[in-house]
């Protein structure tokens, strides 16, 4: 996903996805270091959804203060 959806999506629905993201970030990195991990860039791209739902979550925030 991109910054422009994750904007779409109201607090709730963000802090769903960020749970989601972090669990499987968690699994990708046991999966990692067990050697089972077909797609090595994964956890790269899961860490950067997550980076972009926090800075989402912080703008939202900023705008109602």
């Amino acid at each position: 996903m991109d910054t422009a959806e994750f904007r779409q999506k109201t607090e709730a629905e963000l802090h769903e996805l960020l749970a989601e993201r972090k669990a499987e970030l968690e699994r990708l990195i046991f999966a990692a270091h067990e050697q089972q991990l077909k797609k090595v860039h994964r956890p790269k791209e899961v860490r950067t959804d997550i980076a972009r739902i926090l800075t989402v979550l912080r703008e939202k925030q900023t705008r109602t203060v």
